[in-house]
């Protein structure tokens, strides 16, 4: 890949485009979109797209109070299928993705382009999720949990090769190289793409300095929904055709001993809660013990329902 430069005082320096689906989270966005307003990259360097999940939900007045925001329209469900559909009218050389509901550091897209342009070959920077509480003074079971559970970036990509896409940069020549999100999917698509960038060849790197800031998902039905739809998008993954190693993304073998696990060895992580620096009291420590192993007995039974669904289709 060529040299390139994200200094505006260059001959030509690179343009971000940032893109960030929406769906029914107007509140969320706009915070979203403040940040992105008051980056200390160059206002001119970078544009931020907005895309719109929801056909019903007006959101052109919002948009238009953001000099940077673009707005799109994707009718087809679905985050990938939203994410594609920015890349449609995105004119930058970098790539910059996050998420309605994440509020970037200042220093975010300055931070992310200067991490891609100094790894050789770079095709992937996943940037730190960090996590904050509605009250930080007094954070509930459900929000210790996703502390510690949410979002591991760092071990996505070093285990698995990818980042979550609330924090990636890429260049819009490896998009074209190793292709676009798979739209049908609902979950695991940034896995999916992620093993592609890596099967191809790219580098990866994870940057603790490229930092978002994402609310902690604060009740169990939240959490639920959430379960529910990453084993419903790994569940996908094992029947997704692909020429990668091992046959696929995710293969039956992973997902089905991830069920036994959950089932005979709930306490697993009892371990890394106990020596994990962010909980700040014995008290925590035993909340989020309890929490984890009951979102593992929950990870089972939507495996095994996951399951029986995917036989009642085939059949």
């Amino acid at each position: 890949m060529p040299a390139v430069s994200i200094d505006p005082m260059s001959a030509n320096p690179m343009k971000f485009s940032v893109i960030v689906p929406t769906y029914c989270d107007a509140e969320q966005l706009e915070l979203c979109l403040k940040a992105l307003e008051h980056q200390t990259l160059a206002s001119q360097n970078y544009e931020v797209i907005v895309v719109n999940n929801n056909v019903n939900d007006n959101l052109e007045p919002l948009i238009a109070r953001f000099s940077k925001a673009i707005l799109v329209v994707e009718p087809k469900p679905g985050s990938y299928s939203a994410r594609n559909a920015g890349l449609d009218i995105a004119s930058g050389e970098i790539i910059a993705f996050t998420d309605a509901d994440c509020i970037p550091e200042s220093d975010w897209l300055e931070k992310g382009g200067a991490r891609l342009v100094a790894t050789p070959n770079c095709g992937l920077v996943a940037g730190n999720i960090r996590l904050f509480y509605r009250n930080p003074d007094a954070p509930n079971p459900c929000e210790l949990y996703e502390q510690l559970f949410a979002f591991p970036q760092k071990r996505f990509l070093e285990q698995d090769h990818y980042g979550a896409t609330a924090n990636v940069f890429t260049y819009r020549t490896v998009i074209d190289d190793v292709g676009r999100f798979d739209s049908e999917l609902k979950s695991g698509g940034d896995l999916h793409w992620g093993q592609k960038v890596y099967a191809a060849g790219y580098a990866m790197v994870y940057a603790p300095e490229v930092c978002i800031n994402h609310p902690a998902r604060s009740s169990i039905q939240e959490l639920h929904k959430k379960l529910r739809r990453v084993v419903k998008g790994h569940c996908n993954l094992i029947h997704e055709t692909s020429t990668l190693p091992n046959d696929g993304v995710y293969t039956p073998w992973r997902f089905y001993g991830g069920l036994v696990g959950d089932l005979l060895f709930p306490f697993r992580s009892v371990p890394m809660i106990v020596t994990d620096a962010r909980l700040e009291s014995f008290s925590q420590r035993l909340i989020v013990i309890g929490m984890s192993i009951f979102m593992r007995y929950l990870k089972a039974f939507e495996r095994i329902a996951q399951t029986f669904a995917s036989l009642r289709v085939s059949v």
